[in-house]
């Protein structure tokens, strides 16, 4: 196993949805900040924009359980592929409302609404994390606008952050990027910024040593374009294909290989 070869403890290079394999770069900090901003700011909506692969679906996990550890009532949906129904017994359930996934929408959306109201009444702030919104139902869509439109007042007691790509933000109609008061833009790495996302996920895993040269590193960023996803399943094919070569440190060479051998997939 190329564990062995590299003197890794664990897999570096895990899951994307998998909290320990989180590197806090500057442009992730950014967003987290912009978070809290948006929370602690009591504003309403807030759009975290990025391409497939920058970490958008990972940042909304890191965000949901800094939240769950501070008590804060917070419901985290993929909007992908459910309808209207679907999401709101999600969020029922996430906020601890009496539910069942058998009720009519009727009486959803009045627990719903009664627990926004429960939580201006109790000075809690509700929250909504709303991953791929860009390949959601325009009526599930239409319910969102609806829930964080049952407290008009300016410092309603329920933040949404909503996540899509910019080149989709069309999909998702007028009115809800109308009610956002901050765009989050989750931008890719710069070269810098992947040597150090590359090192400090190969430390976490226990590798010290220098693994990858410096053009190694700058051809790494080049085919990935900085995107944290593929700077994740590059890496880890340039370091299978090293430790079949048996080599202490990778360089460009086995960097690009392992790229071609990724495309052809």
């Amino acid at each position: 196993m190329y564990h062995e070869h590299w003197n890794l403890s664990e897999p570096p290079y895990r899951d994307g949805l998998d909290l320990r394999g989180f590197q806090r770069t500057p442009v992730h900090e950014e967003a987290l900040a912009r978070m809290d901003f948006l929370l602690d700011g009591k504003r309403r909506l807030g759009l975290l924009l990025g391409p497939e692969g920058a970490g958008k679906s990972l940042l909304l996990n890191v965000f949901a359980d800094q939240l769950r550890r501070r008590g804060v009532p917070i419901a985290r949906v993929d909007l992908m592929g459910i309808d209207a129904h679907e999401l709101c017994w999600q969020i029922a359930t996430s906020w601890r409302t009496p539910a069942q996934f058998g009720d009519s929408m009727f009486v959803l959306w009045r627990r719903l609404a009664d627990r926004v109201q429960e939580f201006r009444a109790v000075g809690v702030r509700g929250v909504l994390l709303l991953d791929n919104a860009d390949e959601a139902e325009r009526a599930t869509l239409q319910h969102v606008v609806r829930l964080l439109s049952v407290d008009p007042t300016a410092d309603a007691p329920l933040t949404a952050i909503v996540a899509a790509r910019p080149q989709r933000i069309a999909a998702l109609g007028e009115r809800l990027p109308s009610l956002a008061s901050l765009r989050i833009d989750v931008t890719p790495l710069e070269v810098e910024e992947t040597k150090d996302f590359v090192i400090a996920t190969l430390a976490q895993a226990g590798r010290t040593e220098a693994t990858f040269d410096e053009e190694a590193i700058e051809t790494l960023h080049d085919l990935t374009g900085g995107n944290p996803r593929h700077i994740r399943q590059l890496a880890d094919l340039a370091l299978i294909a090293g430790a079949g070569e048996q080599t202490q440190q990778i360089n460009r060479h086995t960097v690009q290989a392992a790229y071609e051998e990724l495309t052809v997939r």
